[in-house]
């Protein structure tokens, strides 16, 4: 299965919206701008100056792929840390200046090429040590340990990260099928199992535990609503008209 979308373009069209009167909307204002979002969204934007763009790029990152594991959770990294930072603009790939450090250039910023992000995306990529190290090191003054955490997790977590580790030293977010997109991320959370903080919460706090534990029993499901959410963070930020421009060089603004 690829694991490149399609290529899509925003930008500003004329359709025509159905009459409200003719059927019974749920709050009708945010099911309009959903809807004006949608039709901002035009496949082949580009099809006149780059004919079959999106298979070009598709191929390049498959052929990346093959090369190397790591580019699946870069990739889904990068989307998520473009999107939620202004929109997604393709922003995250602008170069540095003299007069401007680049968002791509933040501290927090600097695995982007790295690792995975996103809670229902750690069932890929890797985290350092030093995300996690105050689980398992210094939680609380009561107890080092998080006692939210597997114990025998734990003793691999320590194991795998002893205190003063080589800060490059990372391990997969997934203890148990690392380079599978899968639900094992959920199963693991049941266990457990969560590599974060942020993570294991999920499975500790009643108003989500419910959605943990149908994933965790559904993949199917899960793939679903995985695919629902990155189509919708897609929209996140949409520039129309003569908001943003379309780069000469795209890692650089014109």
């Amino acid at each position: 299965m690829s694991m490149v979308p399609e290529i899509r373009r925003w930008e500003e069209t004329r359709m025509p919206v159905r009459s409200k009167r003719r059927r019974l909307r749920v709050l009708p204002e945010m099911e309009g701008e959903e809807e004006k979002e949608r039709h901002r969204l035009r496949r082949n934007y580009y099809a006149n100056v780059c004919p079959n763009v999106e298979s070009i790029v598709r191929g390049i990152v498959n052929n990346k792929f093959r090369q190397t594991f790591v580019t699946v959770p870069a990739t889904l990294r990068l989307f998520f840390h473009d999107c939620f930072v202004n929109g997604c603009d393709a922003s995250v790939i602008i170069q540095s200046t003299s007069a401007n450090t680049a968002e791509k250039d933040h501290p927090d910023n600097l695995s982007l090429a790295g690792d995975g992000f996103r809670h229902a995306a750690h069932t890929l990529g890797f985290s350092h040590c030093s995300k996690f190290s105050n689980r398992i090191y210094n939680f609380s003054p009561r107890s080092p340990l998080d006692p939210t955490l597997n114990m025998g997790y734990a003793a691999q977590l320590q194991g795998m990260c002893p205190r003063n580790v080589d800060p490059r030293i990372a391990i997969n977010m997934d203890p148990t099928t690392p380079r599978t997109f899968d639900n094992a991320y959920f199963k693991n959370l049941q266990k457990g199992m969560g590599l974060f903080t942020s993570d294991q919460t999920l499975f500790v706090d009643p108003r989500s535990r419910p959605t943990v534990n149908a994933w965790a029993q559904n993949s199917a499901a899960f793939n679903q609503a995985f695919i629902t959410a990155m189509t919708k963070m897609g929209r996140i930020g949409v520039k129309t008209g003569s908001q943003g421009n379309i780069r000469r060089n795209c890692a650089a603004f014109n």
